[in-house]
């Protein structure tokens, strides 16, 4: 993991050497822009580095400003050396053509400054995409092997990542939202926290959690973020203040003994048990829900018979063009799909990592009418 956090590093250092030197050329007769343009990339690539060093451990307002600043700033970045490759492109076709250096020179500098409103438009929307997450209502009929005849109403989410930028009062909505739905189980797939416990102690979170109305429970399973800071065992203890119960590697039975939620530990820990020995004393008379943070190895659930797979972690790529990316590297990075008799829905989820944009991707809430 540390490897890929240096190449991402490596790539983003070069990318904003590449922008400053592309616009540097394009400015060749404004020299006065030319220091502004260089000034200009640099405060952006230090806001990043400052956001980064933050969120590594900051827990005051003073430092989610500097990450929501120095998030933004990423994004702005990756769209502008984005503009800059097509101003390249496109300079290096108009010289095939044969067309004037002064030709050349406009259109360099016109489709760089074309792209940054892009890229502002874009944030624009995204972000209005993040502070409304979208509602997805889904019916899903397990494959029972005895059935009820019960029909429950499942809120699903994954990715809350409770903390410094998704605060207390950013959780206050998604609980209103999850209590909109009259939901009988709620189901958290996965970094419910965003890293360190100590922004969600300090502003009280377990509070809001109380709030949630769900006959039958809240239930969590980790995802790799609990795993960042540590403390696992306690931020599982204060989920519980909170009503919430993290499933590690555990079962539950619920609706009067009619369906299992089988939550697993996230992959991050070598240790977890393998679904089929976790599965293996139930009666498999009753259908079975399994909670995997991470979206691999889906044919293990169909392997052992679960009707039912809820994940996250993805977060749909969160913002393009890093969503394509995502659904290279995954299997089913995001929305339903079917196995055999194994159901899946991966989530985008309620929240995010980082950037609070979503260009391209949703923050959702998912809903399912679940019949068994």
């Amino acid at each position: 993991m540390k490897w890929i956090f240096l190449a991402l590093w490596l790539a983003l250092t070069a990318g904003a050497v590449y922008a400053g030197w592309r616009m540097w050329r394009a400015l060749r007769t404004w020299r006065g822009w030319r220091a502004t343009w260089v000034a200009f990339v640099a405060l952006l690539y230090a806001a990043i580095m400052a956001a980064f060093a933050v969120g590594r451990g900051g827990e005051s307002e003073a430092a989610r400003v500097v990450e929501l600043v120095g998030y933004s700033a990423l994004v702005f970045l990756i769209y502008l050396i984005m503009a800059c490759l097509l101003a390249h492109v496109a300079r290096l076709v108009a010289q095939r053509t044969k067309a004037s250096d002064y030709v050349i020179w406009r259109m360099d500098r016109q489709l760089v400054l074309f792209g940054m409103a892009v890229a502002l438009l874009a944030m624009g929307v995204g972000r209005g995409r993040f502070l409304h997450p979208a509602v997805m209502h889904m019916n899903i009929d397990l494959d029972s092997p005895r059935p009820q005849g019960r029909t429950l109403t499942v809120v699903a989410a994954s990715d809350l990542h409770l903390g410094q930028l998704i605060g207390k009062t950013r959780l206050r909505e998604f609980v209103a939202m999850m209590n909109d739905q009259h939901p009988d189980l709620v189901l958290l797939a996965g970094d419910v926290y965003d890293g360190a416990l100590a922004p969600v102690v300090q502003q009280r979170m377990a509070d809001e959690l109380r709030a949630i109305r769900a006959p039958l429970g809240v239930y969590a399973v980790p995802g790799n973020h609990e795993y960042i800071g540590g403390d696992l065992d306690a931020k599982a203890d204060y989920l519980a203040q909170g009503g919430v119960c993290l499933l590690r590697d555990s079962v539950v039975s619920v609706a009067d003994g009619t369906l299992y939620i089988a939550g697993r530990d996230d992959r991050t820990n070598p240790r977890r048990r393998p679904l089929a020995d976790l599965l293996a004393p139930l009666d498999r008379a009753k259908p079975v829900v399994v909670l995997d943070h991470q979206p691999v190895r889906l044919a293990e659930a169909e392997a052992c018979g679960a009707q039912l797979q809820l994940s996250g972690h993805t977060h749909d790529g969160q913002f393009f063009p890093v969503n394509l990316v995502v659904r290279a590297m995954y299997e089913h990075a995001y929305g339903y799909a079917r196995r055999g008799g194994t159901q899946y829905y991966v989530t985008s989820g309620l929240g995010l990592w980082g950037p609070p944009y979503r260009i391209g991707t949703q923050s959702e809430l998912l809903v399912i009418r679940l019949r068994y």
